[in-house]
């Protein structure tokens, strides 16, 4: 993401995310939920918690991304099959 540099390290909300990607996330399939997002930068592989308020589903704002975990090392060595969705 950061082209070799780290931007997302070391910061707990999704403003680096949101700065970095275009400044603009709508939510999957607008109205309120919750998603996760996997994003990769810089060899590391960060896992934010998404939680969007906006009924109208038109934007998720930085503070509605947590970041939940780290994986360092992680080069693109994460797929859909490597995760299980529990209710």
């Amino acid at each position: 993401m950061g082209g070799g540099v780290e931007v997302l390290a070391g910061i707990n909300d999704g403003s680096a995310l949101l700065a970095n990607i275009g400044g603009a996330l709508t939510a999957n399939g607008g109205g309120t939920g919750d998603n996760y997002i996997m994003a990769y930068d810089n060899g590391n592989a960060y896992l934010y918690a998404v939680t969007n308020a906006d009924a109208t589903g038109l934007g998720v704002a930085a503070g509605e991304i947590a970041l939940v975990g780290v994986v360092n090392g992680a080069i693109n060595d994460f797929g859909v099959s490597d995760f299980v969705l529990g209710a």
